[in-house]
């Protein structure tokens, strides 16, 4: 169940709360069962490399369950869900890099989901106010921050499939 009152979403762009967590959902890789998250699950898919701003779509877990991410979910085989923390995003170095982040995380208001006045829709779909994005990513090192990334998933706890329910 999701405690609507945790969290308020931001305005596009707006950075989320340090202690925020966010969900990712993702392809399962053939090799999970050996407990390591692969870094394609934090490849930008092709739909996020058509649409500015280009930002790896995440759900803040307050405001969107895992089901209710997977049903808004363009590609139904996008059943690993992956929960990592905004301060670890954040935390992310690179070498040369140095202290300055390379990542972050900000709400993302979906079109559909908001009327003109800032207010969310009466149909939006439940979840919908939670969607958000990982900025950075099409960044000169995309290819160490999503093995980071990866990393970071690959931890106990921080992933899980979803079972598709038989109705």
């Amino acid at each position: 169940m999701v405690n609507e009152d945790i969290s308020k979403p931001g305005d596009t762009g707006q950075p989320l709360d340090h202690e925020d967590r966010v969900l990712r959902l993702g392809l399962i890789p053939s090799d999970l069962n050996k407990g390591f998250v692969s870094a394609n699950v934090f490849s930008l898919s092709t739909e996020e490399k058509q649409t500015p701003p280009h930002w790896l779509s995440v759900w803040q877990e307050s405001l969107t369950t895992d089901e209710q991410a997977y049903a808004m979910a363009t590609n139904k085989n996008r059943r690993l869900v992956i929960r990592l923390t905004v301060h670890d995003i954040r935390g992310i170095r690179i070498g040369s890099a140095g202290e300055q982040p390379l990542l972050d995380v900000v709400w993302d208001r979906l079109k559909y989901v908001w009327d003109d006045g800032g207010k969310l829709n009466a149909d939006a779909p439940a979840g919908a106010a939670g969607h958000c994005g990982i900025i950075g990513l099409q960044d000169i090192h995309r290819k160490q921050l999503r093995k980071r990334l990866a990393d970071l998933a690959s931890q106990p706890g921080s992933w899980w499939v979803l079972i598709e329910r038989v109705s």
